[in-house]
């Protein structure tokens, strides 16, 4: 059975902060400059206003839904699927593990946020709650690209926020995933995710910046089968435009042909 989230390949880097130390002489070892001890007070004043952790019933659900522990199972992969997807209480669960994220990267230069696979199955976010995920891949999508690859960013973040805004159509929405179709050598999987999002929220624009960097990639990476996975969503969004075209103008059935540009590999 084909998993709905799109799958975590690196190893996550440690959310643990490092604190500086006092480079100035201590009393006995005993006396912490002032900077310090503030930095010491405002992280415990941080720890503090965490939201509360996930329940341990629900982190049993993700496991078995991260790790194919069930994957054996068709009719229960589907029941864990549909249980993070849907109950309201889970999703209460996904968003403060988001949040607490956050809270904890928030003044990390360059470290995005780790955002719960799971969460990329629901489909009942309001718009403050789906402003929490597209503000933060906004910030990250400003990150120079070697410092989204050092923090592992494709795989924290910005796959499964990709993810989770085909669910949520907007020309916002739009223009954000296309700043991640900017390097052939992103990692394939947030490749692949930012078409498939664009092939059911993407338009002509979208279609246009697909089939440039297929092109791109066919070009530079001759043996990769990737090329092959990108052309489905791009027919997809194809079919799709054409048929809201003629829904518009039942007369009418243009035909879609976007050409990529020569030398369009880099």
């Amino acid at each position: 059975m084909q998993k709905q989230h799109e799958p975590l390949t690196y190893i996550r880097p440690s959310h643990t902060d490092a604190v500086s130390m006092n480079p100035h002489p201590t009393i006995r070892g005993h006396t912490l400059s002032l900077s310090l001890v503030f930095l010491v007070l405002a992280s415990a004043r941080a720890q503090t206003d965490l939201p509360p952790p996930m329940r341990p019933e629900v982190k049993a659900l993700i496991e078995d839904y991260e790790t194919d522990a069930p994957y054996g199972d068709v009719k229960r992969m589907a029941a864990v699927e549909r249980e993070l997807a849907t109950r309201p209480d889970i999703k209460e669960d996904l968003l403060n593990e988001f949040k607490r994220s956050l809270i904890r990267v928030q003044a990390r230069t360059y470290i995005a946020a780790d955002m719960p696979g799971a969460l990329t199955l629901r489909q009942d976010l309001t718009a403050d709650e789906l402003k929490l995920v597209s503000d933060e891949l906004e910030r990250v999508s400003a990150f120079p690209y070697a410092a989204q690859k050092a923090g592992h960013a494709d795989v924290l973040l910005i796959g499964p926020a990709l993810h989770l805004l085909r669910h949520y159509p907007s020309s916002e929405h739009e223009a954000l995933v296309l700043r991640f179709l900017d390097r052939d050598d992103r990692q394939d999987q947030v490749l692949l995710t930012a078409f498939r999002t664009l092939s059911t929220i993407g338009g002509p624009k979208s279609l246009e910046a697909m089939v440039q960097m297929a092109a791109r990639i066919e070009a530079t990476r001759p043996k990769s089968t990737l090329f092959l996975q990108m052309k489905t969503p791009i027919e997809q969004l194809k079919a799709r435009l054409k048929a809201q075209a003629i829904k518009a103008d039942p007369k009418s059935a243009p035909v879609i042909q976007i050409e990529p540009e020569k030398g369009a590999g880099r």
